[in-house]
């Protein structure tokens, strides 16, 4: 018996460990022309948060999006860079009027993101037709589904959180 319930109280916390932490976030015009729709934002685990996006181009010309360059702003004003070793390719070439959906994996080792809720994704990494500079273009408030919604995004240098 009590085997039985050592089991039980293991498989609670594993499941308790593997479950996800939904966040949203409403639709985005950004600077210059870029529009995100967020499709799924999650934390797994304690540590790890995925987000699913589309991307539009509502330029004329060619959108170049570097998700290496994208960053999650915890409320502590603390940036957290994608996670290194994802396997999704880092660049995306968007024509004009165009999308692309786009796929992020951010991670904090020894930070229990499953609490927050809410936090910033920074759009970064952006080159708008020839230019060989990337910027960043906004960012996007994600709040848990039972949190107030929050009001469209900021354009860049806005600071509030």
């Amino acid at each position: 018996m009590q085997r039985r319930r050592m089991l039980a109280l293991l498989a609670a916390l594993m499941l308790a460990a593997c479950s996800k932490v939904h966040f949203k976030a409403p639709e985005s015009q950004l600077d210059d022309g870029v529009f995100v729709e967020i499709d799924r934002a999650f934390v797994r685990g304690s540590d790890r948060v995925f987000i699913e996006a589309y991307v539009s181009n509502n330029n004329k010309t060619t959108l170049r999006i570097d998700v290496g360059d994208w960053a999650l702003k915890l409320p502590t004003g603390e940036l957290v860079a994608r996670r290194l070793g994802a396997s999704d390719d880092d660049v995306y070439v968007v024509g004009p009027g165009m999308g692309q959906a786009v796929s992020v994996d951010f991670r904090k080792e020894g930070y229990d993101l499953r609490p927050l809720t809410r936090f910033k994704l920074i759009i970064g990494g952006i080159q708008i037709g020839e230019s060989s500079t990337p910027y960043v273009v906004g960012e996007i408030v994600l709040t848990r589904p039972d949190a107030p919604a929050p009001s469209p995004a900021p354009s860049k240098g806005d600071p509030a959180l």
